[in-house]
């Protein structure tokens, strides 16, 4: 479950795990989880993709595009998953290596 309020995000995981993060400017248009659960990615019509840690809440890295991103998704080999791949709203698809 993904709870948006404002610019902080509350995510809840089937554990009951919270996670809350802060700081995209605008819209969160697409939350993804990696399949292990460790990173969360979270893009939005502020132009940016951002990566977060589930165990500490804290923003690992973030990319800045030039148009709104509206999808994002972990790729790779299982128990790699080193790749994120997101798309712009302009039609651009982002490799972004982790």
């Amino acid at each position: 479950m993904c709870v948006i309020l404002g610019p902080v995000l509350c995510f809840q995981n089937m554990h009951r795990m919270c996670l809350m993060v802060q700081g995209h400017k605008e819209e969160v248009t697409h939350v993804a989880f990696s399949r292990d659960s460790l990173w969360v990615a979270t893009c939005s019509t502020d132009c940016t993709a951002r990566l977060w840690s589930v165990q500490s809440s804290q923003l690992q890295g973030f990319f800045m595009a030039d148009s709104s991103l509206t999808h994002c998704v972990f790729a790779g080999p299982p128990q790699q998953q080193d790749t994120l791949l997101v798309s712009g709203d302009n039609g651009s698809i982002h490799f972004l290596q982790l």
